[in-house]
């Protein structure tokens, strides 16, 4: 597996949730657009990884995967 890293920046919104800006470059490598709902996940390194939830009802996240540092 081919795995690139990128940096971005975390933010809150109007409400007090997190947010992540993703650059456009991995959105479209991931498939994924504004309305696309990611899971969090962090590692004991300081990283994160980001898993598109497959089923937003039930919280199961999908397979496909992103390590952004």
């Amino acid at each position: 597996m081919n795995q690139k890293t990128w940096k971005a920046d975390i933010g809150e919104d109007s409400n007090g949730e997190l947010v992540v800006n993703l650059p456009v470059e991995i959105l479209n490598q991931m498939g994924w657009d504004a309305g696309t709902e990611l899971i969090w996940e962090e590692h004991n390194d300081g990283t994160w990884s980001f898993k598109e939830n497959a089923d937003p009802d039930n919280g199961t996240a999908g397979s496909t995967e992103n390590t952004p540092s």
